[in-house]
């Protein structure tokens, strides 16, 4: 498996970076008032970090 194949992997890091750009989303939503748009980023992140730990256990 090559470094690009093994970067888009279901491994645990990819749902790490996912969490951090929804996290970035839920802020940039928050700082620009639209409330909405910021609780489905953060309840993202949280969906996200679930999988990460879950993945990391494995």
């Amino acid at each position: 498996m090559s470094g690009t194949q093994r970067a888009w992997s279901l491994g645990g890091s990819r749902w790490s970076v996912l969490f951090v750009i929804a996290l970035v989303g839920a802020g940039v939503s928050i700082i620009g008032g639209m409330w909405i748009q910021a609780a489905l980023f953060f309840s993202a992140a949280v969906v996200l970090a679930a999988v990460a730990l879950r993945v990391a256990r494995r």
